[in-house]
């Protein structure tokens, strides 16, 4: 777990230890939620505070998050709902949306113009 102590000022000690148990090349999500909804393993999400996209629509060239966006594109392939969220209501949304596990088959989120940005409106909608 890559993230875990991203913003803490670390010891040698504890930063030589840190290290060690890193996975190379995985950056933590800051959001991880251990519960099985529907299709999905597990919700992962990585906060930014703004979003991570060019006015583009292309993701920064930014290293940090290319390797962020890496993870979350890895933890995809195995089955977990993982994303880039910059917007607070966004966020509860998804979360409250994960957590009530009404998500099977055609109920899948609706990604908008980017592969790892948050459900649309539209699903947070559908049912109340």
């Amino acid at each position: 777990m890559s993230d875990t102590v991203a913003s803490l000022k670390l010891t040698k000690n504890q930063a030589t230890r840190n290290a060690q148990i890193q996975k190379p090349g995985f950056k933590t999500p800051d959001v991880i939620i251990f519960a099985p909804r529907g299709k999905f393993h597990g919700l992962f999400i990585e906060l930014k505070v703004e979003s991570p996209y060019l006015i583009n629509g292309n993701l920064s060239k930014n290293k940090h998050i290319q390797a962020q966006a890496a993870t979350i594109e890895e933890l995809r392939k195995l089955g977990y709902h993982a994303s880039f969220q910059w917007e607070w209501e966004k966020i509860i949304k998804l979360i409250t949306w994960y957590l009530k596990g009404d998500h099977e088959g055609p109920r899948e989120p609706k990604i908008d113009e980017n592969p790892f940005g948050c459900p649309s409106d539209e699903i947070y909608n559908s049912k109340s």
